[in-house]
C-alpha cells in the first residue's frame, strides 16, 4: 500500500506500507507524525490548511480523532 497527503501547491513524501500489514490506529499515527507534520509544517509554515481523511477503522479510532485535534487546525 501506499500512503499520501496532496494539496493544490504539493504533495506529502509517498509512503510505502508492507504487503500484508495492517493500519491500526497506532501506526496510523505514527506515519502521520513522521511523514505528514513534518511535511505540513515546512510546506505551509504559518499559513492554514486542512486535513481530511475517510472513514477508515485507523482513521475513526478515538486516540486518531484526539491526535488530530491536537495536531491540526480546524480539525
Amino acid at each position: 500500500m501506499v500512503w499520501a497527503g496532496i494539496c493544490s501547491t504539493g504533495k506529502t513524501p509517498l509512503v510505502f506500507v508492507d504487503v500484508g500489514v495492517k493500519i491500526s490506529r497506532y501506526n496510523y499515527m505514527d506515519m502521520l507524525d513522521e511523514d505528514c507534520f513534518p511535511w505540513t509544517e515546512q510546506h505551509f509554515g504559518d499559513d492554514w490548511w486542512c486535513f481530511q481523511q475517510d472513514t477508515a477503522p485507523s482513521h475513526k479510532a478515538n486516540e486518531t480523532q484526539d491526535f488530530l485535534q491536537d495536531r491540526c487546525p480546524d480539525f
